[in-house]
């Protein structure tokens, strides 16, 4: 997540105001009533000191409603359903050509409705004011969705192509969902993280301090997310499952010049220790004659904003572009055209904390020619991704006609030490998110401070065990250091030691990382996946052993490569979640 200029906000002393108890847009925003959903507990967990929340868990199969787990053969549907704005207005006239909206420098805009009130749409990341100009015609931005079913159990995965959602509207989506097939036990909704679409967090608006969070569009967001789930478990039918995965170090792919890929030319690491997860995660379900391709699901790690900050066309960015080279086919080396796979290509996004993504990187075509513009890197990169992609499918690692399907899932709370946050809810920008543990008349003091609920999950779908996590982890966190999993380029120094405030490796925990863990864990599963900003949008998770804060905390960056604290909730975050994660992993039905 990229978030600048907010702390122009700040009064002259840097301290935030206190939180209103009125509500309202500048006030605190009262917690909803959390209701009963498919797959979570009810309402938030007791709370407590941190180190002490209980782990409250939804299973399936393992619970009293879903007991079974009876393997009686998978069975699998997908779809898409499109989630740009039908409707906007934009800029008429962009004195200085740089894509944001300064009517002090002359820019104007079309007022369809004249109100005199540019209603635009904002756009998500690279900070404020950047109004989107058009809806990208071959690669707009979708909800994805797979719905899985065996035995007791029915699960869906949806993804939409926007930065983030917050839980509670992941959980208004869930009440939709109930409302058109009330037999699913469990919905995940993931965000790619996509840049190049509206802002549904609220701090990227047309100015500092004025949100971009538009409740009408939210509302068709949620209605077509809830939408295309119902419609992939309507399209329900009995299913084969195929597991591939590469990595792309090991990528082996040579040009008629003798171009060599390597992974620099796809992802880049803006912070340090420059450690990379590299693997790239498919399961393919196809029909059970083998024909026909129902879905294809791949995970991997890279922020989606490949087409840069002065882009204004609305798209799913990178990811697209990846998703339709897996189902149409797309163009290879010396220009020999690889067969798509048909279906629905579902993308979620792995570890993709400390800017995993297009930076520094050195994008060429096949033949080797450079690409750095962003508004052909995005496409490049995609098309060669899903290229690899398909290139796996062609000697999967197993096919099988049947995988077990299960989930385990929790809440809990966390705190929000972050001022810029508090500053945020108090002008009322992040829309309906709500606050909990928190008097709003005491306001914000020691011993009063704001809490979040979030969630955690675990998928089980045959031999892949998915890690479900509500915000951008360091990869560093899954796949730890020091390790054959843990990559760093060749010729790239895993730590700067000229940039000020350097990580100290030395105090990196040689073992115990969340993949590590998982392995242990897991029953069946020996396929561990991490999936970012699945069920809630919590920014950055970064290890504790790194975290700097500048002397005035949130509001400055630290000295050196420390941006990710400033859009971090707190230095506790990420210890609590991994521990009940960890719990949640080897938790086993009563």
């Amino acid at each position: 997540m990229q978030w600048t200029g907010f702390a122009l906000l700040l009064a002259c002393d840097g301290a935030p105001p206190e939180l209103r108890p009125d509500g309202g847009a500048d006030g605190y925003v009262a917690p909803i009533e959390a209701g009963a959903d498919a797959g979570a507990d009810v309402g938030p967990p007791d709370g407590g000191p941190l180190g002490t929340q209980p782990l409250v868990v939804r299973a399936c199969p393992g619970s009293p409603e879903c007991p079974s787990g009876e393997d009686v053969g998978i069975r699998a549907g997908a779809t898409n359903r499109p989630i740009a704005p039908t409707a906007f207005e934009t800029m008429l006239v962009d004195v200085d050509g740089d894509g944001r909206y300064e009517p002090d420098e002359g820019d104007t805009f079309e007022d369809l409705d004249g109100d005199g009130t540019f209603d635009g749409v904002w756009m998500a990341g690279f900070g404020n004011a950047r109004p989107a100009a058009a809806v990208h015609g071959e690669n707009p931005p979708l909800a994805n969705a797979l719905c899985l079913e065996n035995g007791d159990t029915r699960l869906a995965i949806v993804v939409v192509d926007v930065v983030g959602l917050f839980s509670d509207e992941v959980e208004l989506i869930r009440e939709e969902v109930r409302e058109l097939d009330a037999t699913l036990d469990y919905v995940l909704v993931a965000a790619t993280h996509d840049h190049e679409a509206p802002d549904t967090v609220g701090v990227w608006g047309e100015s500092v301090g004025r949100t971009g969070y538009d409740e009408d569009y939210m509302g068709y967001l949620r209605a077509q997310s809830a939408r295309v789930v119902a419609d992939a478990c309507d399209a329900l039918e009995d299913a084969n499952v195929e597991n591939a995965s590469f990595f792309l170090r090991s990528v082996d792919v040579s040009s008629d010049d003798g171009i060599q890929l390597d992974v620099q030319r796809y992802v880049g690491d803006l912070r340090d220790p420059f450690i990379l997860d590299d693997q790239v995660r498919v399961l393919r379900f196809v029909s059970q004659d083998g024909m026909r391709t129902i879905s294809t699901l791949v995970n991997f790690a890279m922020h989606a904003e490949y087409e840069g900050a002065s882009n204004s066309v609305i798209s799913a960015d990178v990811v697209g572009w990846l998703r339709l080279a897996v189902e149409n086919g797309v163009l290879g080396p010396a220009g020999v055209m690889k067969p798509g796979v048909g279906g629905t290509a579902v993308f979620i996004n792995g570890a993709l904390g400390v800017q995993i993504g297009p930076n520094h990187i050195r994008p060429a075509t096949w033949d080797g020619e450079p690409t750095p513009e962003a508004n052909r890197r995005a496409r490049v990169v995609g098309e060669q991704l899903g290229y690899h992609v398909l290139t796996a499918l062609d000697t999967p690692t197993e096919t099988v006609d049947s995988v077990p399907v299960g989930f385990r899932a929790a809440h809990l709370l966390v705190p929000v030490d972050n001022g810029r946050y508090h500053l945020a809810f108090a002008a009322g920008l992040f829309g309906r998110r709500a606050l909990y543990e928190f008097d709003e008349l005491r306001g914000l003091r020691p011993g009063n401070v704001p809490h979040l609920r979030t969630e955690i999950a675990v998928l089980d779908i045959g031999r892949a065990q998915m890690i479900a996590t509500p915000g951008e982890l360091d990869p560093i966190l899954f796949v730890g250091v020091d390790n054959d999993r843990a990559f760093t380029p060749p010729g790239v120094d895993v730590v700067d030691l000229s940039r000020p405030n350097p990580p100290d490796l030395s105090l990196a925990p040689r073992s115990g990382h969340l993949l590590e863990h998982a392995r242990e864990d897991a029953r069946t599963a020996d396929d561990v996946w991490l999936l970012g900003c699945a069920n809630d949008f919590l920014g950055y998770f970064i290890p504790p052993w790194d975290w700097q804060l500048a002397a005035r905390p949130y509001w400055e960056e630290a000295e050196g490569a420390h941006y990710e604290e400033t859009n971090a909730l707190a230095p506790t975050t990420w210890p609590e979640i991994e521990r009940l994660t960890r719990e949640l992993l080897a938790w086993e039905a009563p």
